[in-house]
């Protein structure tokens, strides 16, 4: 089957927080590659200067994360969900999910997040920003 094409929407968050898929992980190894057979797409420049602040902060232009992987036909920050996962309890990592503002930018582009697990937000770039995650 033919992969679909990805969204070329940029994605600032993604939390799998569903109970059941992401705290399945714990319980096996998954393993396989989600490839892509589609014309590689040409991704425009993200525009900085909604915020001077921000536009400051680049010297050359700002592209959003692209949806392939560095071979070009893999797809990158790619979820998967787990049907009839394991039952039983998972325990969430004791070590935070953090995503950090830098260059006025989400780093990493996209995160998963276990039921209970905390998540951080960083600001490294000594402006003001309103993160919202959703």
């Amino acid at each position: 089957m033919p992969a679909r094409r990805p969204s070329l929407v940029p994605i600032l968050l993604v939390v799998a927080a569903v109970l059941g898929s992401a705290s399945s992980l714990l319980a096996g190894t998954i393993t396989g590659k989600i490839t892509y057979d589609d014309r590689v797409p040409t991704l425009k420049p993200i525009d900085m200067n909604a915020d001077p602040a921000c536009a400051k902060k680049h010297t050359t232009a700002v592209f959003p994360d692209s949806p392939l992987s560095v071979d070009g036909t893999s797809l990158a920050n790619v979820f998967v969900q787990v049907k009839n996962a394991p039952a039983g309890p998972h325990t969430p990592p004791s070590q935070p999910v953090v995503i950090d503002q830098n260059g006025c930018v989400y780093v990493p582009h996209v995160s998963g997040v276990m039921v209970g697990q905390k998540l951080m937000f960083k600001n490294s770039d000594g402006i003001l920003h309103n993160v919202h995650g959703l």
